[in-house]
């Protein structure tokens, strides 16, 4: 057996794109969404049963509100809704309404009680990660290279933010500011 003193090898790789693309553009992002960002306030309501973003909450935890189904009774669909297409992301659920992002590029408002579609938004080609829903609006980014904000009632375009390529990943909203990340470097 032969030993060897020497430090051990390692391999130096490029990171991937999508790493580079965090700490390139996190802080300028941060420092551009914090000025145009609105005030934001609450996060869920107060009995506990709104769901306003990925993993239930800016740290994206993956707490849910509320006891869970009961083990007694057998969960029993109450509705369906078909989307345009796939749909890939969590939907975020706050005051009785389900926001979805869909492939088919559209943004949903779906009524949670009755299933039935509350309004539409067209943000694109595709719109693949969760929503944030936060003080009535709802934040989706698309592939055309937006974060949009919509009005959470009306489906409402407010305001839209460009960026260099697809935004992929699910905004967090945090004391009025909106972290998100995409496929530019």
């Amino acid at each position: 057996m032969t030993t060897s003193n020497s430090a051990p090898s390692v391999s130096h790789r490029t990171p991937r794109r999508g790493v580079l693309m965090v700490h390139r553009l996190i802080p300028a992002l941060l420092l551009v969404l914090a000025l145009v960002a609105l005030p934001f306030t609450a996060v869920a309501a107060d009995d506990g049963t709104d769901v306003p973003m990925f993993r239930g909450n800016p740290a994206h935890t993956g707490e849910m509100p509320g006891p869970g189904p009961d083990p007694d009774r057998p969960i029993a669909e109450r509705w369906s809704f078909t989307a345009g297409g796939p749909v890939n992301g969590s939907p975020a659920v706050v005051d009785g309404v389900v926001y979805v992002g869909s492939l088919d590029g559209d943004v949903y408002a779906i009524d949670a009680a009755s299933g039935e579609q509350r309004w539409l938004f067209h943000a694109g080609p595709r719109v693949k990660a969760s929503p944030a829903v936060v003080d009535d609006v709802v934040y989706m980014g698309s592939w055309d290279h937006n974060l949009y904000a919509l009005d959470a009632a009306s489906g409402e375009h407010r305001w839209s933010f460009a960026t260099g390529d697809a935004v992929t990943s699910s905004p967090a909203v945090v004391d009025g500011v909106i972290y998100f990340g995409g496929e530019d470097a």
